[in-house]
């Protein structure tokens, strides 16, 4: 006797699932109708999003201001796509940029980009600079 995937317990699918890679989880979610409806849980896109970060050591494009714990199922899903979008651009032969924002900064200073954070934090001595790249209009605050 033989079982298909879908007939699978959906607690053994979602163990399963934490293994896959992003584009296999979403290429899995559109199998068939039982397998997917596990895009309904939430632990599905936070372990998806844990591995992007601790196993493919990708940052995560999270919306400025929230955690994994504070995103809706929705938004959990849309950080994974976006986070998979940005890997496959990465990784392309013409990576092409998704936003071009004029920054102005001081020869000689440093730049920072933290990962996570939507923000670019320049120094130079006696200055300290945090540009908010979400904002429309782009604003710095010194």
């Amino acid at each position: 006797m033989s079982l298909s995937v879908a007939e699978f317990p959906q607690d053994v699918l979602l163990e399963l699932f934490k293994h896959l890679d992003v584009v296999d989880l979403i290429n899995f979610l559109s199998i068939c109708r039982v397998i997917r409806e596990l895009q309904y849980e939430r632990t599905l896109w936070i372990h998806a999003l844990v591995r992007l970060k601790q196993v493919e050591m990708q940052p995560l494009p999270l919306p400025l201001g929230k955690t994994l714990d504070t995103l809706s199922l929705h938004e959990l899903q849309d950080t994974v796509r976006r986070a998979n979008r940005l890997a496959n651009n990465l990784k392309s032969d013409h990576p092409q940029p998704a936003r071009i924002c004029p920054l102005s900064v001081e020869p000689g200073a440093r730049i920072f980009c933290i990962p996570g954070a939507n923000v670019i934090v320049t120094h130079i001595t006696g200055s300290v600079s945090v540009t908010d790249m979400d904002a429309d209009c782009i604003r710095c605050r010194s």
